[in-house]
């Protein structure tokens, strides 16, 4: 189910807004078209786990599930548990900035998860800079309730050399929230946001795309988790 609506931009840019249902999960993640350089392609490959509990978060929703196919195929879910635990340990050898371990860990999985629709040569790096910036504009959008870019890249850049006494390289952004009750766990939470954004085709670009670097910025306001991504090349 999708609740489009489209608003021009600056004469030349169209952003929708989508309300995406995830058939069997339960999940209600809204995103917003991203900003970007330049159209990009790449390769994919899909998985998902479960991880630690959300503190503080219990629902009766159903948990997302890997049974094998219905016609009584493998069950691939240990398989995909450890390739995303394995992927995310790897992210963490870039240490997180500026941040709780909840979020740091958030982020660490939803980067392992952008990798896991990647293909092996094109692998992307978590960048704690570019994520501290994402986080600062994912803190702005939950003040004010409404998902956007505004003043993407040069706010970014700004805020970028204010902190780091260097200029950071902006290439594409991608927003989203998503209501904290349709995610029981981290990597729920990390798998629900990646896969709104790879199953849009203005966000998957992004996703799968020929990028070098990423910062995720995870910020949760009240019963919402808002989540930025900035990409690099």
């Amino acid at each position: 189910m999708q609740n489009v609506q489209s608003l021009n931009v600056t004469g030349k840019s169209v952003f929708f807004w989508l309300m995406v249902l995830i058939v069997g999960c339960g999940e209600n993640t809204k995103i917003l078209e991203p900003e970007q350089s330049t159209p990009v392609k790449g390769d994919t490959q899909a998985d998902h786990a479960e991880t630690e509990k959300i503190p503080g978060e219990t629902t009766d929703i159903s948990e997302t599930s890997d049974q094998g196919d219905d016609d009584g195929g493998p069950d691939h879910s240990q398989t995909t548990r450890n390739k995303a635990k394995d992927s995310a340990a790897d992210e963490k050898k870039e240490p997180c900035y500026k941040a709780d371990s909840f979020v740091c860990e958030v982020e660490y999985l939803i980067t392992a998860q952008v990798n896991s629709k990647r293909h092996a040569t094109n692998q992307i790096r978590y960048d704690k800079k570019l994520a501290f910036v994402a986080r600062n504009w994912s803190e702005s959008q939950g003040k004010n309730g409404v998902l956007g870019h505004q003043g993407f890249p040069k706010e970014r850049q700004a805020l970028y050399k204010s902190e780091f006494s260097e200029e950071g390289v902006f290439s594409g952004e991608a927003v989203a929230s998503i209501e904290a009750k349709f995610a029981k766990t981290k990597m729920e939470l990390a798998h629900q946001i990646v896969e709104s954004f790879h199953n849009d085709p203005n966000n998957r670009v992004l996703v799968i795309g020929n990028y070098k670097a990423l910062g995720v910025g995870v910020v949760r306001h009240g019963e919402k988790f808002y989540v930025t991504l900035i990409l690099s090349k």
